[in-house]
């Protein structure tokens, strides 16, 4: 059987989302870590490889300013976060659609 990779993704990123749904208000106003930014641009990269066409309707990947390098976190919150998470999450449910 073989592995559906844009419903992997799709889990892996609901999964994301879902932890971000448990966290306080307050929380959600903190900037992202890098290795959680870095993770999100990793799968922006493989949506991009495996469907070239989609690349346009995907959200721009999570910056980090030098400012925020030092500290180790990226430009974004995780309220952001959350909205990247929901239009690259609602992108691959429309890939699936059209496959």
């Amino acid at each position: 059987m073989a592995i559906n990779k844009i419903q992997m993704y799709k889990t892996q990123l609901e999964s994301m989302r879902q932890s971000l749904t448990n966290e306080s208000d307050s929380n959600k106003s903190n900037h992202v870590s890098q290795p959680i930014a870095d993770r999100f641009n990793l799968f922006l990269n493989k949506i991009t490889e495996a469907h070239p066409e989609a690349a346009e309707f995907l959200p721009p990947p999570i910056t980090t300013s030098r400012h925020h390098k030092i500290m180790a976190i990226s430009d974004a919150t995780y309220l952001d976060l959350g909205l990247l998470l929901d239009d690259t999450i609602k992108v691959l449910s429309e890939i699936e659609r059209h496959a």
